[in-house]
């Protein structure tokens, strides 16, 4: 199993709006990483899907590869947008500067300024960053699951593992 660092940012703080932060649900992250593995070997293009936790409403997930090695997650539920998460594996500095780039630009839930983008440059790799919007998105399941099911099917795909990424040069 691939291990990656982990970033979550919000645009409030949670431990002031009372949040917690929803974890994996352990039970549906294997069957979801699966799910996910199997989308991203019939397209190696952008794509959406549906995913979905029992009793929870579904998320649409919408890949947008930056290369090979990086791209976006955009998270919507019904129409409104969710989060965005930025997965980076650290194998091409260029392809993970796209996808902050990239999710920069795509990213109205958040009032993203240079600090957000250099966290995110600077941030050890391989790398989930998610990016919530409303604040009450930290305690969704479905989320919390479905960032961390696509982070391991992507980095498992490249065979990426925290102990064997070095530090790219500058």
């Amino acid at each position: 199993m691939a291990t990656f660092s982990k970033v979550l940012i919000y645009s409030t703080s949670i431990s002031r709006a009372g949040l917690v932060a929803a974890e994996p649900s352990s039970r549906a992250l294997n069957a979801m990483t699966r799910q996910i593995h199997k989308a991203l070997l019939e397209s190696a293009d952008a794509m959406t899907t549906m995913l979905a936790i029992e009793s929870h409403g579904p998320l649409t997930a919408v890949w947008g590869p930056c290369g090979q090695t990086a791209g976006v997650v955009i998270w919507v539920r019904g129409s409104e947008l969710q989060a965005v998460s930025v997965i980076a594996a650290g194998l091409d500095r260029e392809e993970d500067a796209r996808a902050i780039a990239v999710a920069a630009h795509t990213c109205a839930i958040h009032s993203w300024d240079d600090s957000t983008s250099a966290r995110l440059a600077m941030a050890q790799r391989p790398l989930l960053a998610t990016l919530h919007g409303p604040v009450t998105t930290v305690t969704d399941p479905v989320l919390a699951t479905a960032s961390t099911a696509w982070a391991m099917a992507f980095f498992g795909m490249l065979g990426v593992d925290q102990e064997k990424i070095m530090p790219l040069p500058p």
